[in-house]
């Protein structure tokens, strides 16, 4: 048997969809620019560590969309969310992947109603696990389990009124270059 190198340039796109959104993500690895910093280190526990930004637009208001602020169908619109963290993988075996991330991230939304879109503020924390397995030594397929905790001025209406679930589940696809 032979081992073959693949080099890469430690940056990853991954298509997601999921129970509640849309989207995509850029991924850095990170772990070689950490040991860049840290050469004398004997801690090799950097391996797999990235950071990530993501973008994603949620699927859209629940049935029966009602709010106390609008009268039913006067407000439309997109909400679309971008967050940042970071994340670290774990592989098994020579094809198995496990990962955890967690992340900070910031709910928009483009209405027709300018004072929703300029009185809307929400922010997110959300934390992700991935499993997964290469089919490729640069295609990974996986699923992963999301949970995301709302707040800011707008958390109830993310809550109450859009349907946004705070749960997720989803599968992705990540090509490594």
């Amino acid at each position: 048997m032979t081992l073959v190198e693949h080099p890469d340039f430690g940056v990853s796109i991954v298509p997601v969809i999921s129970s509640n959104n849309f989207g995509a993500t850029i991924e850095y690895r990170a772990s070689s620019l950490i040991s860049k910093f840290l050469k004398k280190s004997k801690f090799k526990g950097f391996t797999g560590l990235y950071v990530f930004a993501h973008g994603d637009l949620p699927f859209g208001f629940k049935d029966g969309f009602k709010s106390p602020f609008f009268k039913e169908g006067e407000l439309t619109g997109t909400f679309y969310r971008m967050s940042f963290g970071i994340g670290k993988e774990f592989n098994f075996a020579r094809f198995l992947t496990a990962g955890a991330q967690i992340g900070y991230g910031m709910v928009g939304v483009a209405s027709n109603s300018e004072a929703f879109n300029k009185g809307f503020s929400a922010s997110f924390l959300t934390t992700a696990a991935r499993f997964g397995l290469y089919v490729h030594p640069n295609i990974q397929v996986f699923g992963q389990a999301s949970y995301d905790v709302n707040f800011g001025v707008s958390k109830a209406v993310l809550n109450n009124f859009i349907g946004m679930s705070p749960f997720g589940a989803g599968l992705g696809v990540k090509y490594i270059f």
